[in-house]
């Protein structure tokens, strides 16, 4: 399994030779993170959160560097979307560390909940799924596209559920639904994204 591993790693890095020098080096930086995920940054509360949040959001952020070749000149909508991404995988992360805490002891790990407690984690959680919610109001802003506003409505709505799922019973059937309606919620994002290739 190490080998195939390595095998896979060292073919999608030559494969990212052949776009440009930005992408390869975005490719290459998550590369070597994700290498040291399991044995480093995931034992980090909130860093390794915080990277698979940022392993959503980049998507964005390469898909524009593979198309300018840089990393300064962003389209307004990859920017809205990436911090989307970013702040509602973080939330969506830091609850899923409430319903792995008891497992997470017994590996000897630190997270979150082990650190403030659960309450105040479904606080950050919840308070990074709002801030995502707002950005999300962001492209009608700038071009109004009814397509998109409708999906997102629904989105948005999807996370308000897993929000008050989670304040008002983070209990472990709460949790496993919050988690549920999570994931619907990153699928109807995704359409919204993809809405905006028709306006």
């Amino acid at each position: 399994a190490l080998y195939s591993a390595a095998l896979f790693y060292l073919l999608g890095l030559m494969s990212l030779t052949q776009v440009n020098s930005t992408a390869f080096a975005i490719g290459l930086a998550f590369a070597i993170l994700s290498f040291f995920y399991d044995s480093l940054l995931k034992r980090i509360p909130l860093v390794g959160n915080a990277f698979i949040a940022g392993s959503m959001s980049i998507a964005f952020i390469y898909g524009n560097a593979v198309l300018t070749n840089s990393l300064s000149n962003f389209n307004y909508f990859i920017l809205v979307f990436a911090g989307m991404a970013f702040f509602s995988g973080l939330g969506r992360e830091l609850l899923i560390t409430l319903r792995d805490v008891k497992g997470d002891k017994k590996a000897g790990m630190l997270t979150l909940p082990m650190l403030l407690g659960k309450r105040k984690t479904v606080i950050l959680a919840s308070t990074l799924i709002y801030i995502a919610v707002a950005v999300s109001f962001l492209p009608p802003l700038y071009s109004f596209f009814l397509p998109y506003l409708i999906l997102v409505i629904i989105a948005d709505a999807l996370w308000l559920v897993v929000t008050k799922l989670v304040i008002f019973g983070a209990g472990a059937d709460a949790l496993k639904r919050a988690r549920n309606y999570s994931l619907y919620a990153l699928f109807m994002g995704l359409l919204a994204f993809a809405s905006l290739a028709f306006s």
